[in-house]
């Protein structure tokens, strides 16, 4: 499951629920509102971020999955300014610790009953 969550996002940052089997229709979707939100911030002179936030370890569901993954993090990824990542999770630090310093967004960790922390953090107070 990978939802964008509409109602959380603003139109410069996109909210998103992670966990369990994610489709290649899901990674588009997260895509698209993410393309959104950059195409808005450059209209404002702005950039874009996202929050993450993990209810599970999230897998592919299949390999149109895997592909819709890979592209995501080669073309959309990169464009973000900030990305938040919510989760009790600790491979969600271990990898921000492992290979943060690898990407261009600005990464931080926040636990699981501090989303909205993590929406101010990255979206700033227009959340």
């Amino acid at each position: 499951m990978l939802k964008v969550l509409a109602e959380r996002s603003t139109l410069t940052c996109v909210v998103a629920r992670w966990g369990d089997r994610i489709t290649a229709e899901q990674f588009e979707a997260l895509g698209s509102a993410i393309d959104a939100a950059v195409a808005a911030a450059e209209e404002n002179g702005e950039q874009a971020s996202a929050v993450f936030a993990f209810d599970s370890m999230p897998m592919v569901a299949d390999w149109a999955a895997f592909k819709s993954d890979m592209s995501f993090l080669r073309h959309r990824y990169g464009e973000l300014a900030r990305v938040a990542y919510v989760g009790d999770v600790k491979w969600i630090e271990f990898k921000v610790q492992a290979f943060g310093w690898l990407t261009k967004p600005e990464d931080r960790t926040f636990a699981a009953d501090e989303l909205d922390a993590a929406i101010t953090w990255a979206c700033g107070d227009a959340a």
